[in-house]
This record gives structure tokens, sequence and C-alpha cells, in this order.
């Protein structure tokens, strides 16, 4: 029995964040760089999940905010945050987390019952056990839905057709 558990174990590079003291972790192949928070600009007709844009050495990047996505209390922008620069759905996206822990080389388990470890658990791909305890994989592709896709590429074509003002 013991074996056949190993055999569904699969070793993966990752990028290991906290968000509220819980261990949370998205593959390193989607992660182009890691930032220490900076202020924001609101972005018009966004949908709730994102905070704003970012203009990261010219480039317009969405701001989605992890707490709201899994039902976790919002708190204001604190200079210990980071941003994570990641792939997410055909665009850049910066995932704001409580702050990045480091990359590492797990064991992997997916799972159908993430359910039972957080609220959000649609966006749980997999398991993955480290040093300090369990560690969710978030599953980038199915964190925003396409309606969310959709406003924030319509919020960001408007916001670059009026020249970048934000009311």
């Amino acid at each position: 029995m013991a074996d056949a558990q190993k055999s569904e174990l699969l070793m993966e590079d990752l990028l290991i964040f906290e968000q509220s003291g819980q261990q949370y972790a998205v593959r390193s192949s989607v992660v182009r760089e890691v930032l220490r928070a900076f202020s924001a600009v609101p972005l018009p007709n966004a949908p709730p999940i994102v905070e704003g844009i970012l203009n990261v050495r010219g480039e317009i990047i969405p701001l989605l905010d992890m707490r709201r996505r899994f039902g976790l209390p919002a708190r204001p922008l604190s200079v210990t945050d980071h941003f994570v620069i990641a792939w997410e759905g055909g665009r850049w996206v910066a995932l704001r987390v409580d702050r990045v822990l480091n990359f590492e080389r797990l064991p992997v388990k997916k799972t159908r019952d993430a359910g039972k470890y957080v609220s959000g658990s649609e966006l749980i791909e997999a398991v993955a056990s480290g040093p300090e305890g369990m560690v969710l994989i978030h599953d980038l592709g199915r964190f925003l839905a396409s309606a969310e896709r959709d406003a924030i590429g319509s919020a960001l074509s408007a916001a670059a057709a009026s020249g970048g003002k934000t009311k």
C-alpha cells in the first residue's frame, strides 16, 4: 500500500507563499518574478478580484487579490507583502500574497477533496508536504472565471484607450 501511495507522488518545483498563516504554492514554471509590494493604480470597471494595475518595467499588469478569492478578511497593503508575477489564462498577472517563503522541490499529490483543507477548494489542484507542513497548490488556469478574464481585458483596453487615465 505504501508503494502505491509513493507512486502517486511527483516531485515538482514550487514557489511557496503564505496567506493568513496557511502555506500555498504555484508551480515555478508559471512564475516570472517576485516583487516587494508597491502601490497599485485603480482600474475602473475591473472585476472585484482586481485591486488595480501595476507598471512593472513598462508593462501594465493587473494585481489580483488572493484574500478575496479565498474568502479571507481584507487588509491594507503592507510593505511586507509580495507580488508574484505569474502567467494566468493568457496574460501576466500579479498575485498579492502576505509573503513569499521560497522556491522548493517537493513531492506533490493530486487531490479531489481539497474542500476539507480550504474554502475556494476548486482552485486547489494538489497538495504537497513541506518542511513547515501542508502546502496547497493553486491551479492558476482556474483562478479567474472566463467572465473575469474578459472583464479584465476590457478594463485594460479601456484604460489604454483613455491614455492610462483612471478616475
